[in-house]
């Protein structure tokens, strides 16, 4: 009986690696996750632009006030009129 030749073994290694079920669309949903999130991203930052124009006087405002408040403080503590 002839004896039959056993099938060459390839290294695992030298063997491409199997294509994960699904792949083409998981490629897809990556880039779909994408542009969700740079959607999102610019609704974000409209609305941050939005609040800070609304409240940007206001907050002008009030850190002048501090900012008054302070150098005030610094004056007199300067002319020996704070403890």
């Amino acid at each position: 009986m002839p004896e039959r030749s056993k099938p060459a073994i390839t290294p695992r290694a030298a063997q491409p690696a199997p294509a994960p079920r699904g792949w083409r669309q998981r490629a897809g949903r990556s880039g779909q996750t994408l542009v969700e999130y740079g959607i999102i991203i610019a609704l974000v930052s409209i609305v941050v632009i939005l609040v800070l124009q609304a409240f940007g006087e206001r907050t002008q405002n009030l850190a002048e006030f501090i900012n008054n408040q302070v150098d005030e403080a610094n004056k007199q503590e300067d002319n020996g009129q704070l403890p």
